[in-house]
């Protein structure tokens, strides 16, 4: 699109069996995955693997059709030693410890007294990974940041200034206290909502997927109900 954009930074945090996706050329499903702080972070196949393989792949529908078929069926995915050259170019990927972010969060408030969400931690702590072994990169490099701090409050609260906190509305009234951010309206009033949904679901797919359907009520009609009509 014109943008000039050198390189476009991947993080990961330690669950990282998608950077094998770029480093090795390799997606293996079937690794232990450990609950991190960034739980968005926490995915087993990155949203736009298919579609950054179409473009790898010289835009070869079939090839995808086939490996995405086989990722499914075995939990595995290979790149061809061109199609990974080709997203190195322009793709670097990294993973951060959980204490790499707790280092990289204190750092950025102790400096700038600006908290960042956990998501966004990850990428600060890859970023300042990748300063200190590209010293003579003068390249801008700006970091996208994901979500609000107040959306994992205790976990900001405690990367920025060693408090633990357990209960979330704790969380953000000290976040609150210690940063002068003010919190989203929505995140300070949820507290005061009636609960609307009790129902603890077993992790079954058919149970969950009648219960989604039940919500919606009515609005959308299952696709085997819908062949029926």
């Amino acid at each position: 699109m014109g943008l000039p954009i050198r390189k476009i930074f991947v993080p990961f945090n330690r669950n990282k069996a998608a950077l094998d996706f770029f480093t090795k050329g390799s997606l293996n499903t079937e690794k232990t995955f450990r609950r991190d702080m960034e739980r968005g972070l926490d995915v087993c196949v990155p949203l736009n693997a298919e579609r950054l393989l179409f473009e790898a792949s010289g835009r070869n529908h079939k090839s995808v059709d086939e490996r995405m078929n086989a990722l499914d069926e075995t939990g595995v995915l290979t790149l061809t030693d061109e199609e990974r050259r080709l997203l190195s170019a322009d793709i670097y990927a990294d993973f951060a410890s959980e204490d790499d972010v707790l280092e990289a969060m204190y750092g950025l408030f102790d400096e700038y007294g600006y908290p960042v969400d956990v998501e966004t931690g990850v990428a600060t702590a890859v970023a300042d990974k990748y300063k200190e072994e590209n010293e003579n990169d003068e390249t801008p490099l700006v970091l996208c940041a994901t979500i609000n701090p107040y959306k994992f409050p205790q976990d900001v609260l405690y990367c920025i200034s060693g408090n633990d906190v357990k209960d979330s509305y704790k969380g953000v009234k000290r976040l609150n206290l210690l940063t002068a951010m003010k919190p989203p309206k929505p995140i300070t009033e949820v507290r005061y909502f009636p609960v609307r949904f009790k129902d603890v679901l077993p992790p079954e797919g058919k149970k969950i997927s009648a219960a989604v359907f039940s919500l919606l009520d009515g609005n959308f009609v299952p696709e085997e109900e819908e062949k029926k009509r």
